[in-house]
């Protein structure tokens, strides 16, 4: 037998299936999916690969033999096999990047060799034994009763519950009493948490109508996409757990994809009480153990339910009920790595291969969905109250030029610091967005002009009070904080800007009583550090939570009574098609955080551009308003979702060969211009941000009506470049829709 082999290479040039023999001592063990180790190269040195074909036929006499199959089983099936091959076309990946992104690494090490006990007599036996030894072998007997009927059980822990050592037991095993082995345990992320189960509550009108049309399609195992529309604090969720549980009640699975971590967390806790432990929980917060082992949870039919952001798309379940991406307007959603796919796209292959609904929610869909939705392509459903008809909460906004004119220089208008200490004093709860991180954006010198910039990335350093350091946040580079101009030598530096740190020191000098939180990417850095915010922020250990946009999607906190934006122009003038939307979906998101309980709540947007529709519009929660304005601009300007885009960028060390790289491959692409349908081709131009981590950068962006029909001359322009004598030291990438372009 032949199996042909994906061998795990980086390289363009080993993107192919190999022919391996497989001898007779593994013929039965490797099957399509197995991980293996095969002879490669002209050494013959051991090299990782997957199966993804098998043969009886072709020429043997000169194939190498496979050397060994991992120990870890199937690492995908057919279905999924399918994915990898589509994967391969649509996101221009190699057969590694896509198996990769189906399957976690197995790794040398997979779960935990745990020593393991079990008794060899019954229950009735080990407390009959015990009672006879009690008084001359107290201690085995307190390990017989402790362990009686009670079937395998961690040594360690037997150890602990009967007060005794492992010398104690391995006495009994040695005479025939006990058996002591090993065994491999799954990490469980979930294992210990103490979470009180309850009973699904009725359903609102809304919620019943929204829950028995994507029933039809579980029940009749129909692949159909919905866009479920629901304002903030609507209650999709319950129609989420509602639909789940028909699925499960069929005996199939369901996979609900969240955008961000910490919306994870307060997930899992309610399908925890809802459903019990059979979740298995994936997303980068997990160590590769960990996501390891919950992969195999799921894949051994060990788990129901699948949970997690992007890479949970790829659940190893065999009967996909359901697919749920709630949020499903977030950008998150896009690999920005290898391969580059849409987890939307994903879903939906995955979806139709199951024959299965899948379901997009969001109280603010991407102008793309929803246009798609009223053209018919996606069932439409819209839920437009809150449970219990709460009122969505009222928004002030703040021209924060007024308040500068009126010799108001803080980051807070005296409305908000008026709000917060009303709010506090209530003993209600406030939530602040400032959507950048760090203690102020640049630092400049007054005297000279000199800004702080990072040496290895075309970008001004940010400025972080803990430890006074200045910091590139694409690199990581850091430096100390100048006390005076490197230039000039003057003092006149400051810093200009703010991000959350500075927020939280301002908030500490208007408010020292109150009890404060922070949630952006440098307070979260350690593992459960998500978790351990939301959960004293839920138990109200904290008055005031300040954050970057992880707390303006999903949460869900009955004494919140108060959102406030700080700076609503952080989004609105990047150079991107898709600001106006980011902005409105952000202000739309984080003001319905508040009011979701029974105190009522209310939000304070400050901005330098109160006139601009997207922020007028989002005073009035108007979603259709909104869209019927930015559909008509995108189709001004033929931007999505009247075109695709698919950007190419070029990197490398040596900024003349990066552009003539560029140059070379836009002269490959002329033949395109011959195809039918409109085709635009911009650049080759320098990137908004010219260098990254010393890279210089450049890229070609193009529009086109179907950008799958330009795979065949993108493809080709590549290898052209990649083997040309004087670019091979330049990276190519090229990215379907990509999230921005910068």
């Amino acid at each position: 037998m032949i199996a042909q082999v994906a061998v795990n290479r980086l390289s363009k040039n080993t993107d192919k299936l190999y022919d391996y023999r497989i001898p007779e001592e593994l013929e039965g063990k490797i099957i399509i999916g197995s991980s293996v180790e095969v002879p490669f190269g002209r050494g013959d040195g051991l090299c990782e690969g997957f199966v993804l074909g098998i043969k009886s036929s072709g020429s043997m006499k000169e194939l190498k033999n496979i050397s060994s199959v991992h120990s870890c089983g199937r690492m995908f099936d057919e279905k999924m096999l399918e994915l990898i091959y589509w994967m391969r076309e649509k996101y221009l990946c190699s057969f590694i990047d896509a198996i990769k992104a189906v399957s976690p690494q197995p790794g040398k090490k997979n779960g935990i060799s745990i020593r393991m006990v079990r008794l060899c007599l019954s229950r009735e036996e080990a407390l009959e034994t015990a009672g006879n030894i009690e008084k001359k072998f107290p201690a085995q007997a307190r390990v017989l009763e402790e362990a009686a009927g009670k079937g395998d059980m961690i040594l360690s822990e037997l150890c602990s519950a009967s007060g005794c050592t492992a010398g104690v037991i391995r006495t009994l095993a040695k005479k025939g009493m006990a058996e002591i082995f090993t065994a491999d345990i799954y990490r469980n992320p979930l294992k210990g948490r103490a979470v009180e189960r309850c009973s699904a509550p009725p359903l609102s009108s809304e919620q019943q109508a929204a829950y028995e049309r994507i029933k039809a399609a579980v029940d009749e195992e129909r692949f159909e996409e919905f866009l479920l529309r629901g304002v903030t604090g609507s209650g999709k969720t319950e129609v989420f757990m509602a639909v789940i549980d028909e699925v499960l009640r069929k005996g199939q699975k369901a996979v609900l994809l969240v955008p961000e971590i910490s919306l994870t967390q307060q997930m899992i806790d309610r399908f925890l009480s809802r459903f019990g432990e059979r979740i298995a929980v994936f997303h980068s917060g997990l160590s590769a153990g960990e996501r390891f082992d919950e992969w195999r949870r799921m894949r051994d039919g060990e788990a129901d339910i699948a949970i997690g952001a992007r890479s949970a798309v790829f659940a190893p379940f065999d009967d996909i009920g359901v697919i749920i991406m709630d949020e499903e307007h977030s950008e998150t959603y896009k690999s920005e790595n290898a391969p580059r796919y849409s987890t939307h796209e994903v879903a939906r292959f995955r979806a139709a291969q199951h024959k299965a609904p899948l379901v997009l929610a969001s109280a603010t869909p991407s102008v793309e969905d929803y246009k798609h939705a009223l053209d018919g392509e996606y069932t439409l459903i819209e839920m437009l109250r809150r449970v219990n008809e709460r009122p969505l909460p009222p928004v002030e906004i703040v021209d924060m030029r007024r308040e500068l004119k009126e010799g108001n220089k803080r980051m807070f208008s005296r409305l908000l610091i008026s709000e917060m200490d009303k709010t506090i004093k209530r003993g209600e709860q406030v939530i602040l967005l400032m959507n950048r991180r760090g203690f102020s954006t640049f630092v400049s010198c007054r005297n000279c002009g000199y800004v702080a910039e990072c040496p290895n990335c075309s970008i001004s350093l940010t400025y972080h009070r803990t430890g006074e350091m200045l910091r590139c946040h694409y690199c990581g580079y850091t430096v100390a904080a100048p006390k005076i101009c490197p230039v000039c030598a003057s003092k006149y530096i400051r810093h200009f800007g703010g991000g959350t740190q500075r927020v939280e020191a301002e908030t500490k000098q208007l408010f020292p009583a109150a009890r404060i939180l922070r949630m952006d990417v440098d307070t979260t850095g350690t593992k459960e550090a998500h978790e351990n915010i939301l959960t004293a922020f839920k138990n109200r250990e904290a008055d005031i939570l300040i954050g970057t946009q992880m707390v303006a999607k999903g949460l869900d906190f009955e004494n919140v009574s108060l959102v406030g934006v700080i700076s609503a122009d952080t989004m609105l003038h990047i150079n991107d098609y898709r600001s106006s939307e980011r902005t409105f979906a952000m202000l739309e998101q984080v003001t319905g955080r508040a009011g979701r309980g029974n105190v009522g709540g209310r939000a304070v947007v400050q901005t330098y551009s109160p006139d601009h529709e997207a922020v007028k519009i989002a005073k009035l929660h108007d979603y259709r308003a909104f869209y019927n304005q930015e559909i008509a601009a995108r189709m001004a300007m033929w931007y999505p979702p009247f075109c695709e885009i698919e950007s190419v960028q070029f990197s490398g060390e040596s900024k003349n060969l990066v552009m003539q790289a560029s140059r070379f491959f836009a002269r490959c692409l002329e033949p395109m211009r011959s195809l039918k349908g409109k085709i635009q081709i911009l650049g080759p131009i320098e990137a908004q941000i010219p260098k990254i981590k010393n890279k210089y950068r450049w890229q070609i962006l193009i529009k086109s009506e179907n950008i799958e029909v330009l795979n065949e001359y993108v493809l080709k322009a590549q290898k052209a470049c990649l083997k040309h004598r004087l670019y091979k030291s330049v990276t190519v990438v090229i990215d379907k829709n990509p999230n921005s372009v910068y």
